[in-house]
């Protein structure tokens, strides 16, 4: 996700990406299903309003208190999840390292 001009790039965030590629490849099942009910409640949101997916600006946190609520209820989720996630890329890198860096 990018923010650019004020407006979030969602389309970064699209199942082809890097973010849910990269969470897919060290099994973080936990991280990936909020980032899929993160894109599912914005698109949710954005389609009764007529819009994109990813038609979200940050100026809306401040004009749409029910995107705002929903982000702040999905970021305290990211918050708590974000630790554990941490803690499994790292494993899976130190147990890996061949796949990371190269020694010469």
């Amino acid at each position: 996700m990018l923010v650019a001009m004020g407006r979030i790039d969602f389309d970064s965030y699209s199942d082809e990406s890097g973010v849910l590629e990269g969470v897919r490849f060290f099994a973080d099942n936990v991280l990936r299903e909020l980032l899929e009910e993160t894109q599912e409640r914005l698109e949710t949101r954005n389609l009764r309003l007529g819009l994109e997916w990813g038609d979200a600006g940050l100026k809306d946190l401040e004009t749409d208190q029910d995107l705002r609520r929903i982000i702040n209820v999905l970021y305290a989720r990211f918050q708590r999840i974000i630790p554990d996630s941490h803690t499994l890329i790292a494993e899976y890198i130190r147990a890996h390292p061949d796949e990371f860096v190269e020694f010469t």
